[in-house]
């Protein structure tokens, strides 16, 4: 035998004898996969697409298995159904999940529309899902959803920001304008006009499809100014500003009467929800600085963490790596931090379940071990209510003239649910010059119906109608008398001649007979 084939029997020798070796001091467990699926879309254009995700699903998994119970590993299985967040996509591939891959839970959906049917299918299943997003109100319904739950934010809290701000500030009459045609403004705009009357809140709802080039802003502005001066925008960033302008056209972003209020969840570069700063590095920028000056902004908070910018880090070079995918200038956003986040409860959910003795395949007892906690992960403190739903944070933002950018003024934070937190020493640059607030209703009312506002040449506007109405029915009484006096006039000149061609006739007649006598 040639002496390299002799090394390599060696070799095998040696090595076949250090694994009996091994297996024989210390044994060898199989370790049972624990499959989970994962369903996001492809879609670079939206914060959570699967390049931007992926990355934060895999770190988590991997701190997941680092402290699972012995034997035991989670896998995960993604499934990249479309890049339209199609319903009908997603639940097929949650099916193929279900059926083929035989996962025990399912991460994701992001988007409404495709959580919505992937949730129920879920809930006929009994396995657990989470989600870094689903932000619509319909989700709050855990009869139809019992085995959701959601780490990202959920619309019902931006209502209660909203819904706080009004309280603080004394306003009770708001006018809601949003857009149909554009996702993100239709949820918000349904979430605020069902959610706001649960606190007392009732707004004067004014939608429009902006796909219908015949909107008009400057009618659209008039008609919320009828009845409210405080008016909320769910609209795309770059129909925002073509608002804003409009409102600035019109006087009211300057007057000092008027607060616009939007919500921006935090800047992406995309056309997701669009730029909602004022700068356009065109000629209208001036103005449109101005106009944002009225402008109070709603948007996510959390704390940065230490932990965040290695995790950032690695999410980068893991998107580039596995998913050909740069960020370049774009910062890792929150939603990738909550879907990370939701790996990470789930998987603690599962190892407390096995350490328990219990069995995974019971989906709504391994959901219930997510709820009703508080821990301590990437986008902080990660409050989830007793529904399965994230009590997250809020800052309200105001635009500071000096710098041109919003700066947090109050938060409204996930563990303090009722009340805004004003930020010391930050005050509100209120619009016009106003050192506080504007009031509910301005000094001169909605249509400058009150008399003092009226100029003092002139009667108020209500004294002028009843005025006119006045002379309207006393010329009609002088013209109904003269009409009449007319008639009768008439009627009597008609009358004496022939009351005299009577008495001529009488005197002939008495002449003639005297006449035949003689």
């Amino acid at each position: 035998m040639a002496p390299d084939a002799v090394a390599t029997e060696t070799t095998k020798l040696i090595t076949a004898t250090l694994i009996l070796t091994w297996h024989s001091v210390f044994g060898v467990k199989n370790v049972t996969d624990i499959k989970i699926g994962v369903l996001i879309i492809s879609d670079t254009n939206v914060p959570y697409s699967i390049q931007r995700t992926g990355p934060a699903i895999h770190i988590a998994t991997e701190k997941v298995n680092q402290n699972l119970v012995e034997g035991y590993r989670l896998v995960t299985v993604i499934r990249v159904y479309d890049n339209l967040c199609d319903a009908r996509h997603a639940s097929g591939a949650a099916a193929e999940l279900h059926f083929v891959d035989q996962v025990q839970a399912i991460v994701g959906p992001g988007c409404s529309n495709a959580l919505d049917h992937v949730a129920r299918l879920a809930a006929y299943w009994n396995i657990p899902i989470v989600t870094g997003l689903g932000e619509n109100g319909i989700f709050n319904n855990k009869t139809t959803y019992p085995t959701l739950t959601r780490f990202a934010y959920c619309q019902c809290r931006i209502r209660s920001v909203f819904a706080n701000t009004f309280t603080l500030f004394k306003w009770t009459n708001i006018a809601l304008i949003y857009d149909h045609s554009d996702g993100p403004s239709e949820i918000l705009g349904t979430t605020l006009k069902d959610g706001l009357p649960t606190s007392k809140y009732y707004p004067e709802v004014i939608g429009f499809y902006s796909e219908d080039k015949s909107y008009d802003a400057g009618k659209l502005l008039q008609e919320a100014a009828k009845n409210s001066r405080i008016i909320i925008f769910a609209l795309h960033g770059n129909l925002l500003r073509e608002f804003m302008l409009k409102a600035y056209d019109l006087g009211y972003a300057q007057s000092g009467d008027f607060v616009f209020m939007n919500v921006e969840l935090f800047p992406f570069p995309s056309g997701y929800w669009g730029n909602n700063h004022w700068a356009r590095n065109d000629s209208l920028d001036p103005i449109a600085k101005k106009a944002y000056e009225s402008l109070l902004r709603v948007s996510l908070y959390f704390p940065i963490i230490p932990e965040w910018w290695n995790f950032t880090q690695r999410c980068k070079e893991m998107s580039q790596r596995d998913w050909n995918f740069t960020y370049g200038t774009e910062e890792v956003n929150y939603f990738v931090g909550a879907f990370h986040d939701a790996v990470i409860r789930l998987g603690s959910a599962i190892n407390a379940t096995l350490a328990n003795g219990s069995d995974l395949s019971d989906g709504r007892a391994v959901t219930r071990r997510m709820w009703n906690y508080i821990s301590h992960d990437i986008t902080g403190d990660v409050i989830i209510d007793y529904k399965g739903d994230r009590n997250s944070s809020f800052a309200l933002k105001d635009l500071n003239p000096v710098t041109g950018e919003f700066e947090i003024v109050a938060y409204f934070l996930g563990d303090r649910p009722n009340g805004l937190t004003l930020v010391p020493n930050q005050s509100i640059h209120w619009p016009g010059g106003r050192a506080s607030p504007p009031p509910n209703v301005p000094f001169c009312g909605y249509q400058n119906e009150n008399p003092k506002c009226q100029p003092p040449e002139h009667l108020p506007t209500y004294m002028v109608v009843i005025i006119a109405a006045f002379a309207v029915i006393v010329l009609s009484l002088i013209v109904g008398f003269l009409v009449y006096r007319t008639k009768q006039e008439v009627t009597s000149e008609i009358q004496l001649p022939m009351k005299c061609l009577k008495e001529c006739r009488s005197a002939i007649n008495k002449m003639d007979s005297s006449e035949c006598m003689a």
